[in-house]
């Protein structure tokens, strides 16, 4: 191997590690200041701050599992999660689990703030923490029975990594729509209806007031987002 490629080998490991060192105490501190204006007084029986608490757990999961694994591997020479197969197995699951049960809590997060600002009093009913509650659960036992392949396929070869071949390019194509499209799109859409909801409100300022207080504690959050 050529010299210059050794040490860009090299200084992308120092690089990688380096920033992990950066990122995860960052990480950490924003899921802890996340948690601490989640839980407030106020915004304790708040379906929408419900789903970014969430949100937020999630993401520091995957900073403390997958985060602190890959700083071992890359920056401190670990080889066990290429060796202990069924290591490989369990983290890449769960990583790839964390990470979409964050994003569709983020869609709830904006289902909710639509559903607020409706004119219609059945769709307000939808913000509440019993739902919230119902629906949470719905949401994490659906994505980890659907992220089940993850089990099966992930595996350790050169590295522990998704099998080559036909499941290779289904997992793509999951990961892309599953995770990235779907998820963007319909928070993309019940965005745009959020807005469409409040300038139906002009007609009824007493519907605007209540609508508009809780689009204001609906929209006070901190979101910190960072995959592995």
């Amino acid at each position: 191997m050529d010299s210059n490629d050794v040490r860009l080998q090299l200084a992308t490991k120092w690089l990688s590690g380096i920033s992990l060192f950066i990122l995860i105490p960052l990480g950490l501190f924003g899921c802890i200041c996340n948690m601490i204006i989640f839980t407030s007084k106020k915004m304790r029986n708040n379906s929408c701050a419900f789903y970014f608490l969430c949100t937020t757990i999630f993401d520091m999961f995957i900073l403390c599992f997958g985060g602190l694994s890959r700083l071992a591997t890359e920056f401190f020479g670990s080889l066990f999660i290429e060796q202990n197969r069924m290591f490989c197995k369990i983290r890449s699951y769960f990583i790839t689990s964390f990470g979409t049960i964050g994003v569709y809590f983020v869609l709830l997060a904006s289902i909710d703030r639509c559903m607020s600002t409706s004119i219609n009093v059945q769709y307000r009913s939808f913000s509440q923490m019993k739902i919230a509650y119902r629906l949470a659960i719905f949401i994490i036992v659906f994505i980890l029975l659907c992220n089940v392949h993850v089990l099966v396929f992930f595996d350790i070869g050169s590295a522990c990594t998704v099998q080559s071949g036909v499941y290779a390019m289904f997992y793509s194509i999951y990961v892309i729509f599953f995770t990235g499209l779907l998820p963007d799109t319909l928070i993309l859409l019940f965005t745009f209806w959020t807005f469409r909801n409040t300038k139906r409100l002009g007609a009824n300022s007493t519907t605007i007031n209540t609508a508009k207080h809780r689009l204001e504690k609906n929209l006070i959050f901190v979101r910190y987002d960072f995959f592995f």
